[in-house]
């Protein structure tokens, strides 16, 4: 299969890159990440292209710059990614023409998330790169990753990691016998003593201010982390 790319004068040619080919180390250059497996390649002078590079679209609508048209272009200099500030000297990345805004290709796939709607929170996420440290207002965990994806609920203010925000709304664990409800803190719930309340799987205190998996129907209570990586271990579990 041939085709024709706006980043390159050649056309390319649909192969299948492998470890046996001789041609360790080879490098797209849409994304500047090495390639093992389908890609578009120049014969005439080795350029290449991850399949998924080749077909990414011209044209796309972001979350992390809803108000404008992103285009997909090749950089005639030195560009700075806006999300994570890494420079994009030869590799594609997407365009604002309205206000200069450029994102990195790899930045463009990692943010494209949606929040499931069972999942428990009333108001709807946004979700970008944060790219200064900030605390987990759900798991009360320090993220010290530069442009770490994490979720906002403008309405309660509410700022937490990608992965809290999609905790699910109830869950069953093999540890416990009643479903477990979600809360973003215990306070919301109930009345609890904040030197008196632990972790029924990691047997570490739990402060009533972060969020928590609790029974209601007895008092089982554990964090939302350690409840949520358990159910994950075990996969969904289910009752006759």
């Amino acid at each position: 299969m041939e085709i024709e790319h706006f980043s390159h004068e050649h056309p390319l040619i649909l192969t299948e890159v492998l470890e046996t080919d001789g041609e360790k180390g080879v490098i797209c250059s849409g994304c500047e990440e090495s390639v093992l497996g389908p890609g578009y390649k120049c014969y005439e002078c080795n350029f290449l292209l991850h399949k998924s590079c080749a077909e990414l679209p011209m044209e796309i609508q972001h979350p992390m710059h809803p108000n404008h048209t992103l285009s997909l272009r090749t950089p005639s200099g030195p560009r700075y990614c806006d999300v994570c500030l890494k420079i994009c000297t030869n590799c594609l990345y997407y365009k604002c023409n309205s206000c200069n805004f450029d994102l990195d290709i790899k930045c463009a796939s990692q943010s494209r998330i949606d929040t499931d709607n069972s999942h428990q929170h009333q108001h709807v996420f946004t979700h970008f790169f944060k790219q200064i440290q900030f605390t987990c207002e759900a798991c009360g965990e320090e993220c010290k990753d530069i442009a770490s994806l994490c979720s906002l609920c403008s309405i309660c203010q509410l700022l937490v990691h990608t992965k809290c925000a999609n905790f699910p709304s109830t869950i069953e664990i093999a540890a416990h016998n009643h479903s477990l409800a979600h809360t973003y803190s215990l306070r919301q719930v109930k009345e609890l003593p904040a030197d008196n309340v632990f972790c029924r799987l990691c047997y570490k205190k739990i402060n009533p201010n972060y969020a928590a998996y609790y029974c209601q129907e007895c008092d089982y209570v554990a964090h939302a982390i350690c409840t949520y990586d358990l159910y994950v271990f075990d996969g969904p579990l289910m009752r006759a």
